[in-house]
């Protein structure tokens, strides 16, 4: 008789003291996570060789991709990442079709980077799960998501649908190019159920096996939270600097992804902070005047000419002088006439008049007429929180398991 997954399960409910869970949150952090990923990920032929051994792509360049590492003292031992959907999309666009999970979800978050050190895996630490533990609570809170998606080689795929509770999306195996075409499985995780879903499998068993306790409710002093950036979603890392030594230097951008991508690059990051990293790497005759940088939030719409609409509904991206607003229907909305809507943004509420430029499926792009100052000052904050270049302090970093 086979043994049930569950009852493998051994988790540490009271880990090394040493071990801590957190945001990469400089330069330094980055190449250690990139290359610790790069040295995994080439032992099992999902990378290739490269001469700065470091694992980089498009979407570590964007402002949706946070890097979590697992540190042994002053060591990364373990990395993984959550990769926001965006303009340039998500890693498994390049090889699945995933235009229904993104009509069905408000916003998807893609797990990715998952590495640990040889030396670390299979001990008491339970670092998988502390990462993971850190990824669900980081990509509920910060990202505001509701939908996890991954890659998953067969070698996994038993672990991450008996263990983890993941469903799969196609059940067929395609080489995929963000792994050096290795093959992979897509599989998801509804965040509006998985409570439940754990809940029903675990909450019953033994602490030890009760993964549902460790997820939720244990309080691992291990796992360290940075303070939320203003309406921001996620935790945007990638400062002037930093880009410019990775995607310049280390990994340029005009000799590994293609022009229109650059162009969308340049795009997100319109501030003349970034312009010396792109200044060489793109054509001229794609250069367009930028109207301003774009942020992913935390924000939402509460109401629409004054009529209150029965849950608030995401906006996706800001600047300046315009949103993105995904709603789950369009029933009144399809004409392009201005509007008031009434906008929360970190509890402040402002009333803007804006008018429709786009619309695509649920989504609808907004230009905003004649910004007011409130609006203006809080995109310049969350742009100041994008560009800030110092490491943050300890004391922006708290401990919440």
């Amino acid at each position: 008789m086979k043994t049930k997954p569950e009852r493998r399960l051994r988790l540490n409910f009271e880990p090394d003291k040493h071990i801590t869970i957190s945001v990469a949150k400089n330069y330094q952090d980055l190449v250690a996570a990139h290359r610790l990923c790069y040295e995994v990920y080439l032992s099992e032929g999902y990378s290739a060789e490269n001469v700065n051994a470091l694992r980089l792509s498009l979407h570590h360049s964007l402002p949706t991709t946070t890097t979590f590492i697992a540190r042994y003292r002053d060591q990364v031992i373990g990395t993984l990442m959550a990769i926001g959907d965006g303009p340039l999309g998500l890693p498994s666009d390049n090889f699945y079709d995933l235009t229904k999970i993104k009509k069905k979800y408000h916003r998807t978050v893609e797990g990715s980077g998952y590495a640990i050190d040889k030396k670390f895996r299979g001990s008491n630490s339970n670092i998988f799960f502390l990462l993971y533990k850190y990824f669900f609570k980081f990509a509920e809170e910060y990202l505001g998501a509701d939908c996890v998606i991954a890659a998953i080689n067969p070698k996994q795929h038993s672990f991450y649908q008996k263990i983890l509770l993941f469903e799969d999306y196609y059940n067929h195996v395609v080489p995929a190019s963000s792994a050096n075409g290795a093959p992979a499985i897509l599989m998801t995780l509804d965040l509006h159920q998985y409570r439940d879903k754990y809940l029903l499998a675990y909450g019953h068993l033994e602490r030890e096996r009760n993964l549902f306790n460790y997820l939720f409710d244990f309080k691992a002093e291990n796992l360290v939270f940075p303070s939320k950036k203003s309406f921001l979603a996620g935790y945007p890392t990638i400062t002037p600097n930093i880009f410019k030594r990775f995607f310049k230097e280390s990994w340029p951008l005009n000799k590994n992804i293609k022009p229109f991508e650059i162009q969308i690059l340049r795009d997100i990051y319109a501030s003349e902070a970034y312009a010396e990293s792109f200044s060489s790497q793109i054509e001229k005759k794609l250069i367009v005047p930028r109207r301003n940088c774009r942020l992913s939030s935390r924000a939402f719409v509460k109401s629409i000419n004054g009529v209150k609409l029965t849950q608030k509904v995401l906006i996706k991206d800001v600047s300046e002088n315009g949103l993105l607003v995904k709603f789950n229907a369009l029933p009144f909305l399809m004409d392009k006439n201005q509007r008031n809507i009434l906008v929360e943004l970190d509890d402040i509420e402002i009333d803007l008049l804006v008018k429709p430029i786009w619309i695509k499926d649920s989504n609808v792009g907004y230009e905003i007429i004649q910004p007011p100052l409130l609006w203006l000052k809080m995109v310049k904050v969350g742009l100041k929180n994008l560009l800030k270049e110092s490491v943050e302090t300890e004391a922006d970093f708290k401990k919440v398991g």
